[in-house]
């Protein structure tokens, strides 16, 4: 077996850029992992935005469920308005008919006497 011998100063050297070199990588670890972190928290952060959303989305879901069986119920009530306007209008009509007729009747009576 050889063994390099290299002379102090360039053993300083090499232990310095070692150390350096770990100090660097120790510097990107905490920096990674602080980067992870704040990810971390950005998706939890959007993930609540998300479920207030879908709460707000809900909540709109329903107004519309709601607004449109009301629509429905109140068509189905102006056909029954409509209904009874029509027959009473009719009714209105049968009884102008007999009021006219009895008038008639009264003023030929009166002219004939």
């Amino acid at each position: 077996m050889s063994y390099i011998y290299l002379p102090e100063m360039e053993l300083k050297t090499v232990e310095y850029n070692e150390q350096q070199f770990l100090q660097d990588r120790e510097r990107e670890i905490q920096t990674t992992a602080e980067d992870v972190i704040k990810v971390n928290t950005i998706f939890s952060d959007l993930a609540k935005l998300v479920a207030n959303q879908q709460e707000n989305i809900d909540d709109i879901e329903n107004n519309i469920n709601d607004s449109f069986s009301k629509t429905e119920e109140g068509v189905n009530q102006l056909t029954i308005a409509k209904r009874h306007q029509k027959m009473r209008n009719n009714c209105f009509l049968y009884v102008l008919c007999i009021a006219i007729f009895f008038l008639f009747m009264i003023v030929l009576y009166i002219f004939l006497i």
